[in-house]
C-alpha cells in the first residue's frame, strides 16, 4: 500500500517556509495607520482611492503612489499567510489521521505468541527487506587482478569512494545492492552502483557515482547514460540520485549525506 505522507510531509515543509517568509513581510511592513485601498481600472489606465477609519474614500495620487502599494501589499501578505497558516493546519491534522503505519504497528504490538499465529495484512519490515533483496540481487563482476575496496557490510566494491558511499548507506541503515541490474528503454541491460531502499515509504532508488567527470570521453559516456536513465523512466530526485567527483573536485561526504536525509530516510 502506498504510503502519501511523504508527499503531505513535503507539502507541509514548503507550506511552512512560505507562512515564515509572509510572516517576515508582514513585520517588517505592518500598516499601523488603518487606511484601506480601493482600485478602479478603465481603459487600461488604474485608479486608487484610500479609505480611512470613517468610510471616506480619498483619490490618491501619484504622491501617494509609493504608500497605497505598501498599503494594497501588507493587505495581500496578511491574506496569504492567513492563508498559509489555514492550509498548514489542514496538513497537519491529514498527517495525524492517515498514518499508514498504524496498521503495521497492530501486528508489531502484539504478543510474541500471538504474532507467531497471525499472518499480517502489511508485510513487516524485515519481510519487506527480503523481498526487496531477492527482487534487486547483487550482480558485480570483477576482473581477475581487479582492486577492489570492502566494505564495512562486507561485500566489495570498485572505488575508494563506492567505499565510502556502501559505508554512508550501511550507517544509515538503509538496505542496499551493488550493482544491480536494470533494464534501459531498449532493451540493454545495465549495473548502476547501488539501488537503494528507502523504508519509511518502501520505494526504491538507484544511484550512480561518477568518478572522472573531469574526463571528456568519461564524461560523454556517462552523461549519455543519464539521458538513457531519462528515457527508461528514472527522474532525478524522484526514482535516481548521482554523486560525481574529479582529481580538482574530490567526493564531497556532508552533500552526499544530504541527499540520502532528504531522499531515502
Amino acid at each position: 500500500m502506498k504510503d502519501y505522507r511523504e508527499q503531505l510531509l513535503m507539502q507541509l515543509r514548503a507550506v511552512s517556509k512560505l507562512e515564515g517568509a509572509a510572516r517576515e513581510r508582514l513585520e517588517k511592513n505592518e500598516n499601523t495607520e488603518n487606511v484601506k485601498v480601493w482600485a478602479s481600472s478603465v481603459g487600461g489606465y488604474h485608479r486608487y482611492y484610500m479609505i480611512d477609519a470613517e468610510e471616506r474614500r480619498i483619490y490618491a495620487g501619484k504622491k501617494d503612489l509609493d504608500k497605497v502599494k505598501r498599503i494594497v501589499q501588507n493587505e495581500y501578505d496578511t491574506d496569504a499567510y492567513n492563508k498559509l497558516v489555514a492550509l498548514r493546519k489542514r496538513i497537519e491534522k491529514a498527517l495525524k489521521l492517515n498514518n499508514i503505519s498504524e496498521i503495521k504497528d497492530l501486528y508489531e504490538k502484539l504478543p510474541a505468541g500471538k504474532k507467531a499465529l497471525v499472518t499480517p495484512i502489511l508485510m513487516t519490515d524485515e519481510d519487506y527487506v527480503n523481498k526487496w533483496r531477492k527482487e534487486n540481487p547483487e550482480n558485480s563482476d570483477f576482473l581477475p587482478g581487479e582492486k577492489r575496496f570492502r566494505t564495512e557490510r562486507g561485500e566489495y566494491v570498485r572505488s575508494k569512494s563506492e567505499k565510502i558511499l556502501a559505508d554512508m548507506f550501511y550507517g544509515f541503515n538503509i538496505p542496499y545492492a551493488y550493482e544491480p541490474k536494470f533494464k534501459m528503454w531498449d532493451g540493454r541491460e545495465v549495473s548502476p552502483d547501488f539501488v537503494l531502499l528507502n523504508m519509511r515509504t518502501r520505494k526504491t532508488w538507484y544511484w550512480e557515482h561518477f568518478g572522472k567527470v573531469s574526463e571528456a570521453e568519461y564524461a560523454k559516456k556517462n552523461f549519455s547514460k543519464i539521458y538513457d536513465y531519462e528515457l527508461s523512466g528514472l527522474e532525478y530526485g524522484v526514482d535516481f540520485l548521482y554523486s560525481m567527483e574529479s582529481k580538482e573536485m574530490p567526493l564531497d561526504i556532508s552533500v552526499q549525506e544530504r541527499k540520502v536525509k532528504d531522499y531515502l530516510l
